[in-house]
Order: structure tokens, then C-alpha cells, then sequence
């Protein structure tokens, strides 16, 4: 875990590049800046690229929103072939052809899924042809996991203004969170670095900020 003022194309790289190697298969949301940051930081030299693939769980929610106008109609043909449109890629053809034949028809109209298809439903049919039942198929591990994160700072947000001290909490954090937080552990790395210069850290760390010139935006 890192901390970032932004969630731009340039400040994902930046963390991307943090990672060591080259992903097989990366599941993202729809974050524009994300997905165009994995492009030009991967594949790493002598490395196959890695596989890019929409979270389902997103793809469910977003397609749910784009169904709206059919909420009182379960009956529907587009919302029936929607229960199992993402399982693969026939059941998705079948949703695709179903929702362009009731969007034609006006029985109600459907503009915002006809949009929907558009822009996601070629990227959708690649990846589903491609499925596999053992997944990772949705974000929702990584999720549970950041909830947990944002549980640990809840209600104080404000008193992290310092990137560089953040990012050495969230290393601490990500310790315990890969089952490496063991303090008898750490105690003795620690009394071994200190022990022969006689308590003293070998680089005492300066305030990281400017003054008036906090590295994150709350």
C-alpha cells in the first residue's frame, strides 16, 4: 500500500512501479487512469504482457444502473438474459442480442444500456471468452481488505497530512495484513541495528514537508 494526493494515470505508474515483475492477470474497476497506467508500465522487459480484466462485481453494478428502466419488469427478455449474462461468453451474446432487439423495439426504450454496450460490450465478450471458473474474476477480496484500512482511519483523516510518514504506517499496516507483524521479531532486527551505535538510528529522519506545503490532500 502506498499513499497518493490523486488517482491519476501519472500517480498510478508511479505506484505500479513499486511492483516488482509482471502481473499474469490484473481485475480492475473501470478506472480509466488505472487501466492506461498498467499499459505503460507492464509488461517488464523479457516479460509476456499481463491479462487486463473488468471486475464482474462492477460490471454487475454498472449494468444494473444501465437496466434501471426495467426495475418493475423481471419478466422482461434483456432482464432475464441478464441473470447469467456474465457466466460466459454465450450467455453474454445472448443478453447483447436480447437487449439490442428490446432497445430497437422501445418496449421501454433503453438508451443508456444501448450506451452501456457501446462502450464496454466488445471488452466484455473478449474477456468473457476467456472466463475462468477459478477466477480472480471480481476485486472484492482486495476490497474487504481496504475497508478494513479505512475502518483503521476513520474519523482521522486529518491527522495524516505527511505522505511519508502515511507511507510508513501503511508499510506497518501491510505487515500485519501478510501475517509479518511479529513484535518479538522485529524488536531483536531492531536492537540489532541499534546496538552498535549505541541506540542511536543511523539516519535521523528530518521533517519530510515543507512548511505550509503538506504532501496529501485531505
Amino acid at each position: 500500500m502506498a499513499a497518493f494526493p490523486r488517482r491519476t494515470e501519472a500517480d498510478w505508474g508511479e505506484f505500479l512501479a513499486l511492483c516488482k515483475g509482471t502481473p499474469r492477470l490484473v481485475v480492475t474497476d473501470f478506472d480509466k487512469a488505472l487501466r492506461k497506467a498498467l499499459r505503460g508500465v507492464f509488461p517488464r522487459l523479457g516479460d509476456p504482457a499481463p491479462e487486463l480484466r473488468l471486475c464482474e462485481l462492477h460490471l454487475r453494478r454498472s449494468l444494473e444502473n444501465a437496466l434501471a428502466p426495467l426495475d418493475g419488469e423481471p419478466d422482461h427478455p434483456v432482464r432475464r438474459a441478464f441473470r447469467h449474462a456474465l457466466f460466459d461468453h454465450h450467455n453474454w451474446t445472448r443478453f447483447a442480442t436480447e437487449a439490442q432487439r428490446g432497445h430497437e423495439q422501445a418496449s421501454p426504450p433503453l438508451p443508456a444500456l444501448a450506451r452501456w454496450l457501446g462502450n464496454y460490450g466488445e471488452l466484455v465478450a473478449a474477456q468473457l471468452a476467456t472466463r475462468s471458473a477459478l477466477g480472480p474474476n471480481s476485486i472484492g477480496a482486495v476490497e474487504a481488505s481496504l475497508r478494513q484500512v479505512e475502518h483503521a482511519f476513520a474519523g482521522r483523516s486529518q491527522s495524516f497530512g505527511n505522505r511519508p510518514r502515511l507511507n510508513l504506517l501503511l508499510d506497518l499496516m501491510t505487515l500485519h495484513a501478510n501475517g509479518r507483524a511479529d513484535p518479538r521479531r522485529w524488536a531483536d532486527r531492531l536492537r540489532e541495528r541499534l546496538h552498535p551505535r549505541h541506540g542511536i538510528a543511523p539516519h535521523q529522519r528530518p521533517h519530510d514537508d515543507p512548511r505550509h506545503q503538506p504532501s496529501l490532500i485531505a
